[in-house]
């Protein structure tokens, strides 16, 4: 679970510190940095699991634009598990008049412990010196050296070995973050290849269902089971042959058959929901807005089933939304609120329990009066 974020110098970011808890509600006006929180963590999924270069997902455009002569951006991550607490920092220099960028520093400790560590240092000739050291569990172990590209994490390369299950065990942690904001419209019925995770807008809906389908068989029949309850008529998922491909199909009970894509909008964001909390099993989920497409009554049996499923699995969730029924249900105890004085950068306080007004914490919260602490 993630239970601390820091994040310095990267869009709306200047010294932010957000504290989290297993359910967390992130609320505030349109361009408050909400869905930034969910990029900064993509971007450190893509960088950790995916070996994306530093270039490619830092780019000079992702630096706070009133702090010119600030070329260090600065994020860390505090995770509790595996019977502790791991802490990742990564500092990214840009240079060459932000034209290029490199990590600078990079470590993982578990408890304090060093699993990993890489710093850029300057030689007695003024040149730039990457030095990378391994730990593994034993915490009286000296480390050795490792090869670096700046360019890339360290934490990529590593692969598992019987002495580094702590590292490992946060790497698979990383690999496990979903974020997703679905669109409807991108989903396509097609799939060539299952994939372990889904795209942010949920465009290969269908290669993560493949992939469920085969791995978690059981989860994808308590799925079927659900939305029977919520989608009429709704029976079971087929995957139809089409040359090379798979098709995505949803089967009624009359026995029709529709592609995926051929469903409504609110259909198939229902079913990418229901889907998120079946796959649910550990790890960190963030949906971004959850009630799109959606009509009013439809989004609280959604909640009940996501609270169902958060006590049984120790799983995270962090939501962004502005729907009354999901401010009124999480924001007096789990709600965030994000606001830019002056568009500047962004602040975040918890928002404060309500008094006794008579009026919902969603109503005040679109008049205005909503309190923090």
């Amino acid at each position: 679970m993630v239970k601390r974020i820091y994040i310095d110098n990267f869009r709306c970011f200047v010294n932010l510190e957000l504290h989290l808890e297993n359910i967390n509600l992130l609320m505030g006006p349109n361009g408050s940095g909400k869905t930034s929180v969910f990029t900064i963590l993509e971007t450190l999924h893509r960088l950790i699991s995916e070996g994306e270069k530093i270039n490619d997902l830092f780019k000079s455009e992702s630096l706070t634009r009133w702090q010119p002569d600030a070329m260090l951006q600065k994020v860390e991550l505090d995770v509790s598990g595996n019977g502790g607490t791991y802490r990742y920092s990564l500092e990214v220099e840009h240079l060459s008049h932000r034209q290029t960028a490199r990590i600078r520093n990079e470590s993982l400790f578990f408890d304090a412990q060093p699993l990993y560590r890489f710093n850029i240092e300057t030689d007695e000739t003024g040149a730039s010196v990457g030095t990378g050291r391994l730990y593994n569990d034993n915490p009286t172990h000296p480390g050795i050296p490792l090869p670096f590209d700046w360019a890339r994490s360290g934490l990529y390369m590593v692969q598992e070995r019987h002495d580094n299950k702590r590292l490992t065990w946060f790497k698979t942690c990383m690999e496990r973050l979903i974020i997703a904001g679905i669109d409807p419209h991108a989903m396509h019925a097609e799939t060539r290849e299952a994939r372990t995770r889904p795209a942010w807008n949920f465009s290969d809906y269908a290669d993560w269902l493949d992939h469920l389908a085969d791995e978690h068989r059981r989860e994808v029949g308590l799925l079927e089971g659900e939305l029977r309850k919520i989608i009429d008529g709704f029976d079971i998922f087929r995957f139809q042959k089409a040359g090379e491909a798979k098709i995505l199909k949803a089967e009624f009970v009359d026995k029709t058959m529709f592609r995926l894509d051929e469903l409504s909008d609110g259909q198939r964001v229902m079913i990418a929901l229901y889907t998120l909390l079946y796959s649910l099993h550990e790890g960190t989920l963030c949906v971004d807005e959850p009630e799109n497409f959606l009509a009013l009554p439809e989004i609280q049996p959604w909640l009940d089933t996501l609270f169902d499923r958060l006590a049984e699995f120790p799983a995270q969730v962090i939501l962004i939304s502005h729907h009354p029924r999901v401010v009124n249900y999480l924001a007096g105890h789990a709600g965030f609120w994000f606001s830019r004085p002056e568009k500047r950068h962004v602040r975040v306080q918890r928002v404060a329990e309500a008094e006794d007004t008579g009026i919902s914490l969603a109503k005040l919260m679109e008049l205005g009066w909503i309190y923090d602490e």
